[in-house]
């Protein structure tokens, strides 16, 4: 480091090395590089690694809180210490040493342009002053006439959209003062002090609950983290509960003149209803009717009607990080964490892509010479799949004009959309960043060029007042669907004829017409589909996403309203971190691209279920926090409020684990299993009145119910269910045991090798065995026939779960009778670990299960126009 000389000197604190470097590069100074920064005549420029300080644990505020007892709870300081993070304590030495140079007279702030930046920042000066008690920050320069003292620093800000030289040197001529980020910087406090409130509370509360009976159980919960992880718990529930109901749907085959045409039949009265949400248009849940259409239908003459309307599309908004993360998720299985580093790079790295950690969607009112400077660039740039030349058509066109969908002060706060810079070295990226470089890009194009227009035509066959849909869709002109080059193929109708068809079967009745203009089809056959409803599919990190920008509530996201999206769970440069949380603390985990809840979770809501801390859980509460916070950014509402509040939810949560009396809330079970000895039931266990004996209410991730408490006891074994949980939250089918000394065992699937042919005949009989007519029993792993214990060969041995799902008594007696079961959805391929809807059958030959499809329907220009006759089932064999 330098001497100081007598001169006035400028510091430069940056976030990361990087962004360091590329500063010196536009400032007006010569500089040489040290090992922690970079010194020049007039400017310091050093750098944080990211964040260097940490609000320290209760412990190392007062020692009285080193452990961890419910009754030190709740933990309130009044004020939040800070301490080094370990590997980063030389830096912040070296920018405490820089700071307190007498020649240093201004402190620019660099760090990134948002509320963490603020706060890493924020954070070093607080740090500092608290051990410099002469320094003295100020947000105003002193005049020319009044010479700062040494240790009077006046702070500024600077603030980025983007990392190119030219949005970094305009930047330094217009540096915000620090008391205009005052806001930024009590948002940025007040999100860090809650957090720390709240998860320190919690987590000691919950912990301490847990392990009153011994051991160490750490129980990890958060402000933010606890409420998202409630909607994946909710949602896996719902799958849980679900019951299938089964319905039909009818397609219908008709010749008009020379062609044929498939239609698909509706109720035209239909109205959707939340009462039955699984309700459609094209749905038959009663049997009986179909029957009866299909009756009505099949072999009579129908009048049909043709609409064709043009339609329009736009193209979507310009992407904010939760859209763009949810985009390459869909597209490209990217985790919420891998893209937002793929971004960083591409913004701080390559300066391709402006800030990245953005929650508006739209460009200022006054940018639209900036937009045409890059379109210049991209034109003559080389990028992929040639997407160059629509820049050059988007500007020999004149597209690039101003829209309210794409320029709007009102919906520009801090920082615009993501949009590409004038640096277009494409070349330089890796496939990771030129994948989401392009999606960027051609987001950006698109939203300049006409809205997409496609002919759409719907056709209606009435036969006997009942009414089959047919539809068809002619692009004609792609407009912003060319540059991404994901065209949908065209699903073309033949032109209707006025001649009467000429069908292959005897029509039940002549055509009947009302007038010689009307088009006649003849209904050659109707066919039933047997389906099921399904179940609500799990999250996704893309769908998780949009669920944190609306709080859990559904709505329409194509253009997400502001007000909903200021109350969302955490904000879009926090939500990537959220979901990591919860995969490090082992609530949740991946499989494909579904994320699931572990046991883990399910006891943690149990838990909380049980001790009633609403605080804790719900998604709307912690979107109105989130929304508190946007409020004190704007200076709407004091960080001291805000505090208070988060204080007062505080204590509430650790209230309700305190006040929690077992043995009040306990009570008597509604079992006596054992010579009428009374069992109680508590939050978390069951146990006798002398208390030697005691069963956990939740084993392997699932809740026991009392009846089934009280046959285990009674029997020493309940059980198969399916629902148990693995560590990684895996569902799996056991029995649940207890041994001689009264504890609890899992015991998995097995062969039945040590079972006797009297012992079967004790089972319940599901009935005969179609290929050599024995008898085929139940046990409570498989399905088994008398023959196969007789080891004959057509004897057959069936798992009751086959690829996660239960083999049910009515679908195994139309198997063992020669017949397909129902149609069966959710089954997961060992394979590819994906979900499939299958029927299955016993193989004459083998004896083992099979499966079997549903008929697929062909996309494209033929699809309208197919002979559904010619449609066969595929089957492939799996053994169980």
């Amino acid at each position: 480091m330098e001497k100081t000389h007598n001169r006035e000197r400028t510091l430069v604190i940056a976030e990361k090395p990087s962004v360091a470097r590329d500063i010196t590069r536009c400032l007006k100074d010569k500089f040489k590089k040290e090992d922690t920064h970079f010194e020049g005549e007039h400017y310091i420029v050093s750098y944080a690694l990211g964040h260097l300080l940490t609000i320290a644990e209760p412990g190392e505020i007062d020692e009285k809180f080193k452990s961890w007892k419910l009754t030190n709870l709740p933990f309130i300081p009044k004020t939040y210490n800070l301490k080094p993070i370990k590997n980063n304590k030389n830096q912040l030495s070296v920018l405490k040493k820089l700071v307190t140079l007498p020649d240093v007279t201004t402190i620019i702030n660099a760090c990134d342009a948002g509320r963490e930046g603020e706060l890493i920042f924020q954070y070093i000066m607080d740090y500092i002053a608290e051990r410099e008690p002469k320094l003295h920050l100020t947000a105003e320069s002193t005049t020319s006439a009044q010479k700062p003292a040494p240790a009077q620093k006046t702070i500024k800000r600077l603030w980025l959209q983007s990392m190119t030289d030219k949005s970094i040197k305009e930047a330094f001529q217009k540096l915000r003062s620090h008391s205009e980020m005052k806001p930024l910087s009590d948002a940025a406090k007040s999100r860090s002090e809650a957090d720390w409130l709240v998860g320190i509370n919690s987590t000691r509360g919950l912990t301490s609950f847990k392990s009153k009976g011994g051991g160490f159980f750490l129980t990890p919960c958060g402000r933010v983290q606890t409420p998202t992880l409630s909607m994946l718990i909710e949602r896996e529930k719902a799958i849980e509960a679900f019951k299938p109901e089964p319905y039909q749907t009818l397609s219908a085959e008709f010749l008009n003149g020379s062609h044929s045409y498939e239609g698909k039949w509706i109720d035209p009265q239909f109205k959707k209803s939340d009462q039955n949400p699984h309700e459609r248009a094209d749905r038959l849940f009663d049997p009986k009717k179909t029957k009866t259409i299909i009756e009505n239908c099949t072999r009579h003459y129908g009048i049909v009607t043709e609409t064709a309307k043009e339609v329009s599309e736009n193209c979507p908004l310009l992407y904010d990080l939760t859209t763009l993360q949810r985009e390459a998720n869909t597209r490209f299985s990217y985790s919420a964490k891998r893209t937002l580093a793929i971004m960083q790079s591409l913004y701080e790295r390559h300066k391709m892509l402006t800030y990245p950690r953005t929650s508006s969607r739209y460009l200022p009112e006054d940018y639209l010479d900036e937009v045409k400077k890059v379109f210049k660039n991209l034109a003559s740039a080389e990028l992929a799949r040639n997407i160059q030349k629509f820049a050059a058509e988007a500007i020999a066109k004149d597209y690039l004009k101003t829209s309210r969908r794409i320029f709007d002060n009102k919906k520009v706060s801090d920082h615009h959309a993501i949009i590409p810079t004038e640096k277009t070295n494409f070349k330089s990226l890796n496939d990771d960043e030129k994948k989401i470089y392009t999606i960027v890009v051609e987001r950006f194009i698109g939203i300049f060029f006409p809205s997409a227009k496609s002919l759409k035509t719907v056709r209606l066959t009435t036969v006997r007042d009942e009414v089959f849909k047919t539809e068809g869709k002619i692009m004609l002109k792609p407009g912003w669907k060319a540059i991404a080059g994901r065209l949908e193929e065209d699903k073309i109708l033949h032109p209707l004829e006025k001649a009467l068809p000429n069908p292959t079967s005897k029509p039940k009745a002549p055509p009947q017409t009302s007038s010689a203009n009307d088009y006649v089809a003849y209904c050659e056959k109707v066919e039933a589909l047997n389906l099921e409803t399904k179940p609500p599919g799990r999250y996704s990190e893309a769908s998780l996403l949009s669920a944190m920008e609306s709080a859990g509530k559904v709505i329409d996201d194509k253009e997400l309203s502001d007000a909903i999206k200021e109350k969302g769970i955490g904000t879009p440069a926090t939500r990537a971190a959220i979901i990591e949380k919860l995969i490090y603390d082992k609530y949740i985990f991946k499989q494909d691209r579904q994320l699931i809840p572990t046991s883990k979770a399910f006891e943690l809501f149990t838990l909380i279920a049980t001790l009633e801390i609403e605080e804790l859980t719900s998604p709307e509460l912690t979107g109105d926090w989130e929304y508190k916070l946007r409020r004190i950014e704007k200076g709407e509402l004091s960080r001291k409020d805000f505090m208070n509040q988060i204080t007062d939810n505080t204590k509430k949560i650790v209230s309700h684990i305190q006040n929690y009396n077992e043995e009040e809330n306990r009570s008597e079970a509604s079992f006596s299993p054992i010579n009428g000895e009374k069992f109680y039931k508590h939050a978390t266990y069951y146990t006798n009145e002398n208390q030697s004996m005691t069963i956990r209410a939740i084993i392997a991730g699932r809740r026991m119910k009392d009846d089934e408490i009280a046959t285990l006891i009674k029997n020493r074994k309940v059980g198969p269910f399916s629902d148990f949980r693995s560590r990684k939250g895996v569902p799996f089918p056991a029995t649940v045991t207890l041994n001689d000394a009264g504890k609890v065992e899992i015991v998995f699937l097995n062969n039945e090798e040590d079972l006797s042919l009297d012992d079967l005949k004790q089972l319940p009989l599901v009935g005969k065995l179609h290929s050599d007519q024995s008898n085929v029993y139940q046990t409570d792993h498989a399905f088994i026939s008398e023959s196969y214990l007789d080891k004959k060969p057509t004897g057959i041995r069936i798992n009751r779960f086959i690829l996660g799902k239960e083999i049910t008594e009515e679908n195994m007696s139309l198997m063992i009778s020669g017949k397909k079961s129902n149609l069966i959805q959710g089954f997961r391929s060992n394979k590819t670990k994906r979900l499939f809807d299958a029927y299955l059958e016993i193989n004459k030959d083998s004896g083992k299960i099979q499966f079997s499809f549903p008929p697929r329907k062909t996309k494209g220009k033929k699809a309208a126009a197919k002979d559904i006759s010619d449609t066969s089932d595929s089957s492939k064999s799996e053994k169980s």
